[in-house]
């Protein structure tokens, strides 16, 4: 799963941070077990930068493309609620507790699914040291890119929606991300778990209503830096894309659908200060309740801790239409077909496991080169 790149633009501490922080504060960790049947049959395909996988972003442009007619008389959303049901979207919850931020969304009461519908985040305080990170669904990733030239009456060309929604996707699951980090950073001044209690006790009693304030700064977030990027790229189809999006997020359920009332960077800043005090409050109470500016002293606050871009990728279930129309069977495993294919076909030998299964390569003799798999 490792990759990199993206650059976010702040200083991020070594994925080692979040090693050290389970070893000396394991109680901060809760360890989640993963769905039955995930992620064995979905294929994993690691996303170093934005512009990169051409050989995949190049099928789903032409495939946007084929379909251009077909835009404007089917909504896109009737094809992604045909991927959705064949694929068995993973549906994350956690020993059947409430769902945390950033996980899956698999139902909505709105027009339009929200972001995280189309990609997921799975939180370090629950999935380290695996299966931590981002996760852009293909078939996410490639129907809010026709939903954009949708939305855009064709106006947004199929390169440009496909890299939008790519970017919003990420950054909106980035600022989860974020959001944990900064929890992170309290406990370790506290000693204490605040994740999974108080930051998640908040999230839990406001989600699907519009006081879900991390999910509307979250999709401001994912525009923000999506403006950043596109007005140097592609300047000129801005604001076909911005329009797009807002009239998405207008769509959205409770809390995604207020995104567009904190675009703006000093409503953003404002809106983080009182979340992150919320957060607080909830998290270590009696707090007493403070100006929420006091967080600008608290520079980079909600930088992230770990390097999350090393912890992206596109996923897509092998039983899906799409993945059959863009031949990904023929391009990837499946994660049990990988490690088969190791022990069986090449001979690889098992050394040892902590997080991740390591296996040498028979042929190098002494164990000098090592192939690692995320553990299951």
């Amino acid at each position: 799963m490792q990759a990199c790149g993206f650059g976010l633009g702040v200083h991020l501490m070594a994925i080692d941070d979040i090693a050290l922080l389970s070893k000396e504060l394991p109680e901060l960790f809760q360890m989640m077990p993963l769905p039955s049947g995930w992620p064995e049959d979905w294929y994993y395909v690691s996303i170093e930068t934005l512009e990169s996988l051409e050989h995949l972003d190049q099928l789903l442009i032409e495939l946007l493309k084929s379909e251009g007619e077909a835009v404007n008389r089917v909504s896109p959303l009737d094809r992604f609620n045909d991927y959705q049901e064949i694929a068995d979207f993973p549906n994350v919850k956690f020993d059947n507790q409430s769902t945390h931020p950033g996980s899956p969304v698999v139902s909505w009461h709105s027009p339009m699914p929200p972001p995280d519908a189309w990609a997921f985040y799975l939180p370090f305080h629950y999935y380290f040291p695996t299966w931590w990170g981002i996760y852009v669904t293909v078939e996410g990733a490639y129907t809010f890119a026709r939903l954009l030239i949708y939305l855009s009456n064709n106006r947004v060309d199929a390169p440009t929606a496909l890299y939008a929604s790519k970017v919003f996707l990420y950054y909106h699951e980035a600022f989860h991300h974020n959001v944990e980090s900064f929890s992170a950073k309290i406990e370790v001044t506290h000693r204490i778990p605040l994740y999974r209690t108080g930051f998640q006790a908040l999230f839990d009693r406001v989600c699907g209503t519009d006081d879900c304030l991390e999910e509307a700064l979250a999709s401001a977030y994912g525009i923000q830096k999506l403006k950043e990027r596109i007005s140097i790229l592609h300047p000129e189809q801005w604001p076909d894309v911005q329009s797009a999006i807002g009239a998405y997020l207008k769509e959205c359920p409770p809390g995604y659908r207020r995104a567009m009332d904190y675009i703006h960077t000093s409503k953003f800043s404002k809106a983080r200060a009182a979340f992150a005090e919320d957060n607080l409050i909830e998290a270590l109470p009696p707090t007493p309740r403070k100006d929420p500016g006091i967080w600008d002293v608290f520079n980079h606050s909600f930088a992230g801790i770990g390097r999350v871009t090393s912890r992206i990728n596109y996923i897509v279930h092998a039983d899906s239409p799409l993945s059959l129309r863009l031949g990904l069977r023929l391009r990837y495993l499946r994660y049990r077909d990988l490690i088969r294919k190791l022990e069986k076909l090449a001979g690889a030998t098992f050394v040892r496991r902590g997080g991740i299964m390591i296996y040498t390569d028979p042929q190098m003799g002494p164990p000098s080169l090592f192939l690692t798999i995320p553990e299951t």
